[in-house]
C-alpha cells in the first residue's frame, strides 16, 4: 500500500502534550513535533516553528489542559494565542540548560584571566612534563613479562555465547539479529581461539621530546620555524612542520621560551560553567583551578552561589525558594548573564513554577524526535515533508 495514500490512524482528543523542535537541517531549518504524553504517540509534525503555524494547532483542540514546551518565545506565543485555557509547563532541562548558557557566556567574558589562571596553577616546567607524559606512556605500554589484562564480563559472555550458538549450528547472521552485535564481530569472536581483549591506542606529540633542543636553539637566536624543523628533523623528529611551528609561536611574544606546562590547555567555557555547578569528583588540578577563580574574581563566587541555588530548586521541585532566588538573581550587585537569566525566566515565570510543581517534561518528546532523526536520515533528504510526516504517524521505519 502506498504510504501517502494510506489512511492515518486516528487519536483520541488530546489533553496533555509536549512540544519541540526538530532540525531539517541542523542549526538552519526547523520543524515543530508534537506528542500526546499521556498516550506516547506522535500527533502531528508542523513544517516550521512559527507561533502562528503551532496556534492554528492548537485552536483545532479544544480540551487541552496542560502543554509542556522548552521557553521558546514562539511557543510561548502559541499556546497563548492558540490555547489560553491550557497550562504551560516549562521543561526542567531546558530551564538547567539556559542556565549553563548563561555560565559559559559569564566565562567567554572574563576568557583572558581563566587562560592566566591555568598558567598559574600549572607549576612544572616543560622538561618536567615531558618526563612526567614518558612515564606515563611508558606504563601504558605493553611489558613482555606483564600478565594479559583480563578481558571484561561483559566480554567474556559474550564470547561465549557466541560459541554456544556456533555450536548449535546457528548461522552467523541469526547469532548477529539474536544478540544484537555486528555479523564482523561475530566472525572474529568465532576465529579467535580465546575471548579477544581491547586494544589501547595511545597518542602523543613526537614533538615535545625535541622542546629543549628547540629551546636553546631559540635562546641562541634562531626564532624561523622552518630553520628549527629543518634541524630537528635531523635530529630524528619524524612530525610535521605545524607542530613545530605551533610549538615556539607560544614564544614569540617574550622574545624567549616560557616556563609553561604545554598539556595546560586553558578550560573551555563549557567546562568552566560545570565548574561553577559542581563541587565533588573533581581532579587535585580542576579543584585547584576553580578554587583561585574564585579567589581572584568575585563575579564567579556569585555566580556559583546563584547557579547552584538555582539547580536545587530546579531538581529539589523547591517552588517556594522562586521568590528569593529571582530577587536575588536581578538585583544590581547579580552578575550580568545571571541577571539577564533571571529577568528571562520572569517573563516566563509561571511555566517556570509548573516545571517544579509537577511530574511532566519533555523527555518523552524527545525520544519521538530521534525516532523522526532516524527516519528522516534513511529518506537522505530526498523524500518531501509530507512524507516524513506520514512515516512518522504511521510508524514506518523505512
Amino acid at each position: 500500500m502506498s504510504i501517502r495514500s494510506a489512511k492515518l490512524p486516528e487519536t483520541p482528543e488530546p489533553s496533555v502534550i509536549g512540544v519541540d523542535d526538530w532540525s531539517y537541517r541542523r542549526g538552519v531549518k526547523f520543524g515543530t513535533i508534537i506528542c500526546d504524553l499521556n498516550n506516547h504517540t506522535t500527533l502531528d509534525l508542523l513544517p516550521d516553528r512559527n507561533s502562528e503555524t503551532l496556534s492554528r494547532w492548537l485552536k483545532a483542540h479544544q480540551q487541552l489542559a496542560i502543554i509542556s514546551r522548552d521557553r521558546a518565545g514562539e511557543y510561548s506565543k502559541a499556546a497563548q494565542e492558540g490555547a489560553p485555557q491550557a497550562v504551560q509547563v516549562a521543561d526542567r532541562w531546558h530551564l538547567l540548560k539556559n542556565l549553563g548558557d548563561s555560565l559559559k557566556r559569564l566565562a567567554n567574558r572574563f576568557n583572558g584571566q581563566i587562560r592566566l589562571v591555568a598558567q598559574e596553577s600549572v607549576k612544572a616546567s616543560p622538561s618536567e612534563v615531558i618526563k612526567q607524559q614518558a612515564q606515563e606512556l611508558t606504563d601504558l605500554m605493553p611489558q613482555k613479562d606483564a600478565m594479559p589484562i583480563p578481558s571484561s564480563d561483559r566480554r567474556q559472555d559474550l564470547y561465549k555465547k557466541i560459541h554456544e550458538l556456533a555450536a548449535e549450528q546457528v548461522s552467523i547472521r541469526e547469532i548477529s539479529r539474536r544478540l544484537g552485535i555486528q555479523r564482523l564481530t561475530v566472525r572474529s569472536y568465532l576465529r579467535a581461539l580465546e575471548c579477544p581483549r581491547p586494544v589501547r591506542r595511545v597518542r602523543s606529540s613526537s614533538v615535545l621530546e625535541f622542546t629543549e633542543y628547540l629551546q636553546k636553539r631559540w635562546q641562541d637566536g634562531c626564532h624561523n620555524a622552518a630553520e628549527l624543523y629543518r634541524d630537528v628533523r635531523e635530529r630524528g623528529y619524524s612530525g610535521n612542520y605545524h607542530a613545530v611551528r605551533r610549538t615556539v609561536e607560544k614564544w614569540r611574544d617574550s622574545g624567549h621560551p616560557v616556563s609553561v606546562n604545554f598539556s595546560a590547555k586553558p578550560p573551555s567555557a563549557s567546562m568552566v560553567a560545570r565548574l561553577l555547578l559542581h563541587e565533588v569528583n573533581l581532579t587535585p588540578e580542576l579543584k585547584r583551578l576553580t578554587d583561585r577563580l574564585l579567589t581572584i574574581n568575585p563575579v564567579f563566587r556569585q555566580a556559583r552561589k546563584l547557579g547552584q541555588e538555582f539547580v536545587d530548586m530546579v531538581r529539589n521541585r523547591r517552588v517556594e525558594m522562586w521568590s528569593g532566588w529571582v530577587s536575588d538573581a536581578t538585583s544590581q550587585s547579580a552578575p550580568l548573564e545571571i541577571r539577564s537569566f533571571g529577568e528571562s525566566l520572569k517573563q516566563d515565570e509561571q511555566a517556570v513554577k509548573q516545571a517544579m510543581s509537577c511530574d511532566l517534561s519533555n523527555g518523552q518528546v524527545e525520544g519521538h524526535v530521534n525516532r523522526l532523526k532516524t527516519i528522516k536520515r534513511l529518506m537522505y533528504g530526498r523524500g518531501s515533508f509530507e512524507l516524513l510526516r506520514r512515516r512518522m504517524l504511521l510508524k514506518i521505519p523505512r
